[in-house]
């Protein structure tokens, strides 16, 4: 799955929104991303933010789930660092 995400030119935090209330601020406060995977809205302190794209292997469904279930796995990559999700991410709706 693709999904659009901003880089901080500050902190170089990655940033995206997993569902439309998931607001996300990075770690120096500059910039701040909303609205979820159709509709990503950046706000941004005196600069504007890189715009990139990145290829998860991951549904939508499971970003929504780890957003609302507050495990907060995905939605926010550190000083740019890769993306690595838990081992024990479970991919069974059965098991929310």
């Amino acid at each position: 799955m693709i999904i659009k995400a901003y880089q901080c030119k500050v902190c170089e935090d990655i940033l995206f929104s997993r569902a439309k209330h998931d607001y996300r601020t990075c770690s120096c406060g500059k910039i701040s991303v909303n609205g979820g995977i159709e509709y990503l809205r950046v706000t941004s302190t005196n600069q504007f933010p890189n715009k990139i794209e990145l290829d998860l292997e991951i549904t939508e469904r499971e970003l929504f789930v780890d957003w609302n279930s507050r495990k907060d796995e995905f939605g926010w990559i550190r000083s740019g660092k890769k993306l690595q999700p838990a081992i024990n991410f479970s991919r069974k709706l059965s098991d929310l």
